[in-house]
């Protein structure tokens, strides 16, 4: 959590947007499968850092957690691409789909860098 705090307030901002969008999957799971697949990318993303910061017997670095993010989030990625004939513009799903698609883009690319830094690291 100190890390998080540490952070600057663009930072803040950005992981809060995108904490929005990944929970507004909720208003859409009844109805589209790749809601629930950006639900449970959220869920397991998150869950899996919890169990890792509670054991306090592993701190978990940033590549690692950008890592973590291509594990989990490809799923999702993936069913909003497999499911893009249901992505219509002007309707409150197809905003949702644009938006969950720029957040992964454009953290994936910090994450790529970030993840390639830690395994280059690793492996010196």
């Amino acid at each position: 959590m100190e890390t998080r705090n540490s952070l600057p307030l663009t930072m803040k901002i950005w992981l809060g947007a995108m904490m929005a969008a990944n929970l507004s999957s909720l208003f859409f799971i009844k109805n589209h499968v790749a809601a629930r697949w950006v639900l449970g990318a959220l869920i397991v993303g998150h869950a899996w850092i919890a169990v890792l910061e509670a054991s306090g017997t592993y701190t978990v670095q940033g590549g690692q957690v950008s890592l973590g993010h291509f594990i989990v989030w490809a799923p999702a990625i993936y069913a909003l691409y497999r499911y893009r004939s249901e992505i219509r513009l002007p309707s409150a799903y197809g905003f949702w789909a644009c938006a969950m698609f720029f957040f992964y883009g454009v953290s994936l690319v910090f994450d790529f860098r970030d993840a390639f830094i830690w395994i280059g690291s690793q492996l010196a």
